[in-house]
């Protein structure tokens, strides 16, 4: 079928075809009222019709993603719809307010207080999705923050990294939480303790109580890597206020794991400034197989700003790399390093 070119002609035909008896084609209508984002706002009621009553998981799920794309004219009718008798209309409200979150940011604020309630839901999965709508809004969501960490006792491990994430998102914030995820960092599963210093990252240099125990972490290098180079960015987010765990990223220059070894050389660029030990490590990053790793150096040597401009020629070979992400890495740092002609 083809649509009319005026926005509002093809939004009407698009949402006759959500009544079709074919799920290819409701879904094929539900995806494109999502790409017209907010001109699509005509189009709220009838998703919001198939959000609560539509039984295939596809069309539900691409609904929920559409209606994230809208954005702000989806707001009131999601925002109502969490109070639905339903359990999955409110987890799929839930799920549709987490796009809304990254699509409008702070604007998506009047959902949180309906999203609060739902952390208290009798059912699993919607307290989960609140989680997520939470995380999605970010630190807007800032007056959830009790709730959230009220959440981080439960026996449900995915609930309780639901929970993290959003603190996570909410960011500096979040700041009262900080007792609880050193806590988990000290005493909680492996995952758990993952994403608890992934947390303490976002909050930033609120974080510097949790200095001490990251530092254990770096320290014990070998028990878990994967651990590790997410303890040493989470030092590296805190900062300066995180000087004591210096001569542990020092020693992790030398890691095996190039991973560890470039979190931690830009760990040391953000906490000690000053410190010259980062920047040939950094360098010698830009040549390895795993993209992300020169990826990462490359933006990291951007940041450390006119000490890294031996690092120029490497970066300069780094314009005609196979990988799209690193060539941009590569020409976004450079513009940082040479003047302007």
């Amino acid at each position: 079928m083809e649509y009319a070119d005026e926005p509002k002609d093809r939004v009407d035909e698009l949402v006759k075809q959500l009544n079709s008896q074919h799920v290819a084609s409701r879904c094929k209508a539900v995806r494109a009222l999502g790409e017209l984002g907010p001109k699509a706002a005509t189009a709220v009621p009838a998703l919001m019709d198939v959000l609560r009553n539509e039984d295939h998981k596809e069309v539900a799920y691409q609904v929920h993603v559409a209606l994230g794309w809208i954005g702000k004219p989806a707001l009131p009718e999601l925002t109502k719809a969490l109070t639905d008798p339903r359990p999955r209309v409110r987890q799929r409200a839930a799920d549709a307010l987490h796009g809304v979150g990254i699509t409008i940011g702070h604007e998506a604020a009047p959902a949180v207080p309906g999203l609060i309630e739902l952390l208290r839901d009798p059912q699993p999965n919607v307290r989960r999705s609140a989680t997520s709508a939470l995380a999605g809004i970010g630190p807007s969501a800032k007056e959830a923050v009790p709730a959230l960490i009220a959440l981080l006792k439960d026996a449900d491990e995915e609930l309780v990294g639901g929970a993290l994430g959003a603190l996570r998102e909410i960011g500096p914030d979040a700041k009262e939480a900080v007792p609880k995820l050193i806590q988990l960092v000290r005493d909680g599963e492996r995952k758990i303790r993952y994403q608890a210093v992934y947390a303490l990252g976002g909050i930033g240099p609120e974080a510097k109580p949790a200095v001490r125990v990251i530092a254990q972490i770096l320290e014990d290098e070998f028990k878990d890597v994967f651990l590790v180079e997410r303890a040493a960015r989470t030092v590296g987010a805190i900062g300066p206020a995180a000087k004591a765990a210096v001569p542990a990223l020092s020693k992790l220059l030398q890691h095996s794991w190039a991973n560890v070894r470039v979190a931690a050389a830009a760990s040391l660029t953000n906490v000690d400034a000053g410190n010259q030990a980062a920047l040939p490590v950094l360098i010698n990053a830009l040549g390895e197989e795993d993209y992300a790793v020169r990826r990462d150096a490359a933006l990291t040597l951007g940041h450390v700003g006119a000490a890294a401009k031996t690092a120029i020629p490497a970066l300069n070979r780094l314009l005609q790399d196979d990988n799209v992400e690193v060539r941009e890495a590569a020409e976004q740092s450079l513009k940082k390093l040479q003047p302007n002609p």
